[in-house]
């Protein structure tokens, strides 16, 4: 018999050579064409011509860009609710951004880069490794936001920079560098949100109340980033609204309430750090809630403000029910006023520490009031976002018995698994040797 034969099907060959083999009985092995997308050049209208064709390919596609390139946008590419830079998402795009930076020119009209919109089938918007900077809400008349991006079906950012955005419109959704609205589902990690400004949710606004609607946030961090009028410096979850934060950072945020976030639908917070986020009116310079939220395994320290709750406020608007439970968590060190205050309770889940009295935690839930874990400043400890350490002096060190749920299997916020010692750690840090 003869040896197989493998035929690579090519513009050079004809398929009656390949006909001829497989009438005469030989064994075929057939490498399909593959084809490429031309290169993206450097350009504002390669990118756009880019984006266009993923968009309207069927099933998507997938753009990546130059390594390092900047793409400076002078105009808007459309006007659909508001003024985008780049086509509309109306379809599966993924972008790789191979550190390649996406911003609006100094003195350009408004508008932000991208709407992913919900009309059928819907768009999909995937972005790695990429800054996006300086874009800026346009006005419209559905009142929807997002300096940067607006979604309203599915969003997903990997290590991904938000530097200078912008939604300052009087009543619009709010959101400097992302809204996320109606159904959207939207996954941030690994990513950064320096120095974006709203009137509400400085850096993230949720108001996606749809049935299926979420906002996931992990590995992230929040920097000086503020909400100029109302709640939520770094993250702002509207009423209705289905929020999860993992292993954040927030530091040097700002707002009227909730310097780093504010919840009014239902949130968990878990193994994150707040340092030095600042309320300047009702309260919360770490947390404003006045919905549903859980707070586990998490350290909120020196955040402060002039009315009430440095870190922690509770607020229960009339008719409303309000529910705070942490446990396992530090509160430390407020700046102006005491660590927690405001008119909801505070349930004690236990294993928690107050540097004070006010968070009204209790010994039967084998919590520690007036008591300091000796934390360290905010630094880079390991991880993809900065932690305050715990000295082996600290109480909180060993404090949980690996028996109690929420303890053995689990990691710290940085990845570390706990317990290391005896028993976990209180706070978003389990501290090693």
């Amino acid at each position: 018999m003869r040896s197989p034969v493998t035929v690579v099907r090519t513009a050079r060959r004809s398929r009656y050579i390949l006909a001829a083999l497989v009438a005469a009985g030989s064994a075929v092995l057939i490498t399909p064409q593959v084809a490429h997308a031309a290169a993206i050049s450097c350009n504002n209208t390669s990118l756009i011509s880019a984006i266009t064709t993923a968009n309207t390919t069927v099933g998507g596609g997938t753009v990546t860009l130059p390594t390092g390139c900047t793409f400076t946008l002078t105009a808007a590419n459309n006007t659909v609710q508001g003024d985008n830079g780049l086509p509309v998402i109306t379809n599966n795009v993924t972008i790789n951004g191979n550190g390649a930076t996406i911003k609006r020119a100094s003195g350009a009209p408004n508008f932000r880069f991208f709407l992913v919109d919900n009309v059928a089938p819907g768009g999909n918007l995937t972005l790695n490794s990429l800054t996006l900077s300086n874009g800026v809400a346009p006005v419209t008349t559905e009142g929807h936001g997002g300096g940067a991006i607006m979604n309203r079906r599915r969003l997903t950012v990997t290590h991904v920079t938000f530097v200078n955005n912008v939604d300052l419109i009087p009543g619009s959704a709010g959101g400097g560098a992302i809204d996320n609205h109606d159904g959207g589902q939207a996954t941030i990690s690994k990513s950064t949100f320096i120095s974006n400004r709203a009137e509400e949710g400085g850096a993230v606004e949720n108001e996606a109340t749809q049935a299926g609607a979420f906002l996931n946030i992990s590995q992230s961090t929040f920097s000086n980033n503020t909400a100029t009028k109302y709640g939520g410096g770094g993250v702002e979850n509207q009423p209705g609204g289905n929020d999860a934060l993992t292993a954040d950072t927030f530091v040097g945020n700002t707002a009227l309430e909730g310097g780093g976030i504010a919840n009014g639908g239902t949130m968990t917070l878990t193994n994150s750090t707040l340092d030095n986020n600042t309320q300047k009116g009702n309260g919360g310079g770490g947390i404003q809630n006045y919905g549903a939220i859980t707070i586990a395994q998490t350290t909120l320290s020196g955040n402060g403000g002039p009315g009430g709750g440095a870190n922690l406020h509770t607020y229960v608007p009339s008719g409303t029910s309000v529910i705070t439970t942490v446990t396992q968590s530090i509160i430390a060190n407020g700046v102006t006023s005491s660590n927690c205050s405001g008119s909801g309770a505070i349930t004690d889940n236990g294993y928690n520490l107050d540097t004070g009295v006010s968070c009204g935690f209790s010994a039967a839930n084998h919590s520690l009031s007036n008591t300091q874990p000796l934390l360290k400043a905010l630094a880079s400890n390991g991880g993809p976002t900065q932690t305050m350490a715990l000295p082996a002096a600290s109480p909180a060190v060993d404090a949980i018995p690996a028996t109690v749920s929420g303890c053995s299997g689990s990691t710290d916020q940085r990845g570390v698994s706990r317990p290391q010692g005896s028993g976990c750690d209180l706070g978003a840090y389990e501290r090693q040797g």
